[in-house]
């Protein structure tokens, strides 16, 4: 008997694809989500953010694609919310190998810190683009797009050439979506950094 072909199911060249855009020099250190959405911006669509984890994952890519160290896992750090510019701010500070970095770790620039309302946070050691308001960094809790373009109300912009290039891949496969159709990339008038367990599971809530 033969068996019937899934029609929702990738192509060998596209789930070679989409190995050969992850592994790219451009790709190679970007999440399989943010690379869903900048291809969108570009008016190109191979598959979703979960597909692309599916591919990864079949092709031991998932977890780490360079050679440089695998993310350690951290501590919890506080929840900041924001619903406007300038209401949450950032620092970053870099050890310098001449001291180890001990006057950043010593007690009393911590007290320091905290008679100014601040906190210490480790949590993405060794990253290079880790300062929130740069404007290559895309943030997952802003949609994948960097603070400056959220600042500068460019999100709106990117959405929608998200969204036009979803609807035209729906066009040619409407089997590989939901019958509603693909969900739309719309803009958060309320971000949180580090959301708690509960936060997220209340946003997803919202979100469905």
């Amino acid at each position: 008997m033969r068996r019937l072909q899934n029609t929702r199911a990738l192509t060998a060249e596209e789930r070679r694809q989409i190995i050969k855009v992850c592994t790219s020099e451009r790709f190679k250190d970007t999440p399989p989500g943010e690379i869903v959405a900048i291809l969108a911006e570009e008016g190109t669509y191979i598959a979703s953010e979960r597909t692309f984890y599916r591919v990864l994952k079949a092709a031991d890519l998932v977890n780490h694609r360079t050679n440089s160290r695998p993310a350690r896992r951290c501590y919890q750090p506080p929840e900041l919310k924001a619903t406007g510019p300038d209401q949450v701010y950032m620092g970053e500070i870099t050890w310098l190998p001449s001291d180890n970095g001990n006057p950043m770790r010593g007690a009393t620039f911590s007290v320091w810190l905290a008679t100014l309302g601040m906190f210490l946070s480790h949590s993405r050691p060794l990253v290079k683009n880790d300062n929130p308001y740069n404007l290559t960094h895309r943030h997952s809790g802003l949609g994948y797009i960097t603070p400056e373009q959220r600042r500068l109300g460019e999100d709106l912009e990117l959405f929608a050439l998200r969204n036009e290039t979803l609807r035209a891949a729906f066009e040619i496969h409407p089997e590989r979506f939901p019958k509603r159709g693909p969900k739309e990339w719309k803009s958060r008038r309320v971000v949180y950094l580090n959301p708690s367990r509960e936060t997220k599971r209340l946003i997803h809530q919202k979100a469905a």
